[in-house]
């Protein structure tokens, strides 16, 4: 097996694999179901961009910015104000917050320059 990123590793030959998946699918590794290749877990992968957040929400962009390379690797409901709620403004972290809280939103926004 191969990979472009070079960030992404096997840990373990195939062989091992198939031997790990095979209790659960006899097939697995059989010439009825060869592997052909793995896709290795990675953080970066796994979870949805901006983009498809909003667009799962039916959310309307007032700058999308980078929403198509931007991932949202944490989340947070808050409404507190905004000195308590600073430490959750880091990057990767979806903000959620009543609309009518123009300082959260401002705050969030602003966080971003910093």
């Amino acid at each position: 097996p191969m990979t472009v990123d070079n960030k992404l590793r096997f840990i373990e030959p195939m062989d091992a694999l198939i031997k790990k998946v095979q209790p659960f699918s006899s097939l697995v590794g059989t010439a009825q179901f060869p592997i052909i290749g793995l896709v290795p877990f990675s953080n970066v992968l796994s979870v949805p961009r901006t983009l498809d957040v909003a667009d799962a929400i039916g959310a309307e962009w007032l700058n999308m910015g980078e929403a198509k390379t931007r991932r949202v690797q944490r989340s947070t409901l808050t409404a507190r104000t905004v000195s308590n709620a600073l430490s959750s403004f880091k990057p990767g972290t979806l903000i959620v917050t009543p609309g009518d809280r123009d300082d959260l939103l401002v705050a969030a926004a602003l966080s971003t320059m910093n």
